[in-house]
């Protein structure tokens, strides 16, 4: 499967800080709402959108463990990579989810989640019952087609900043689908061996937030195939005045054309 510890997180975006972005060259300059002041820092050419959201316990099955570092970092591609060496990024942001099956998906099973981050099995048919794992072919929530390409000449810091304002603002739920990382997480280990270090250490963040499956590029990422096991963001905005998910889906090219 495509990635080794497949979570969700649930928090409250109240508790977002230390919001920023990375530009594509030293002499860029962006500067978002809030006072977030974007800067150039080069991490193998893949710029994200990040910042911190408190969350304290691990839920793993019927087991919890609380951690020490409430605040996990979050990363998000929001670029589209200049030239043909690797996949354009494309997006789709959904304002209003209206879910056509819940057998398939279901917006009031994730709502029932306790804040914090569960942990998948690392079982595709688990995933798939459990109705909450996110999948976009088979989730059902939108059509592949919706998608748009990132220009190479832009991102997407200011559309994706806009919403995580406007949830922070609103006090509404958050959840973060992807790739749970430690603090000591090496290139190459296993998924056993990054199970002792989140037992350790505690988680320090999620990244691969984007489709995790359908790859036509690498092989390495066409044997990695992660059905169940998408990356997104899903936010849930209520009060008296409304109840309404907004989507924030990510995928690059090449993957399901």
């Amino acid at each position: 499967m495509a990635i080794p510890i497949y979570v969700v997180c649930k928090a409250k975006a109240k508790t977002i800080t230390n919001i920023g972005c990375e530009v594509p060259r030293k002499e860029g300059r962006l500067k978002l709402e809030g006072d977030v002041q974007c800067r150039y820092e080069k991490l193998g050419g893949v710029f994200h959108y990040y910042f911190r959201i408190h969350a304290e316990t691990l839920y793993m099955e019927e087991s919890k463990f609380p951690f020490n570092n409430g605040n996990i970092e979050v990363q998000v591609n929001v670029r589209s990579h200049e030239g043909r060496k690797t996949p354009k990024l494309e997006y789709l942001f959904k304002e209003d989810i209206r879910v056509k099956d819940e057998k398939k998906f279901s917006l009031k099973e994730l709502s029932r989640l306790d804040y914090g981050i569960k942990i998948f099995n690392y079982d595709q048919e688990e995933n798939k019952e459990n109705r909450i794992a996110l999948d976009y072919i088979r989730s059902n929530l939108f059509d592949m087609n919706e998608f748009k390409t990132v220009p190479t000449t832009s991102d997407l810091n200011h559309e994706l900043h806009e919403h995580i304002i406007q949830a922070k603002k609103k006090d509404a739920d958050i959840y973060i689908f992807g790739d749970l990382y430690s603090f000591e997480t090496k290139e190459g280990e296993t998924r056993e061996e990054r199970f002792m270090n989140l037992k350790k250490s505690g988680p320090r963040g999620i990244h691969d937030v984007h489709m995790n499956q359908g790859s036509s590029h690498k092989k390495e990422w066409i044997s990695n195939n992660g059905e169940y096991q998408d990356g997104g963001i899903l936010i849930h905005f209520k009060s008296k005045e409304e109840d309404r998910w907004v989507g924030i889906f990510l995928r690059f090219e090449g993957q399901y054309k």
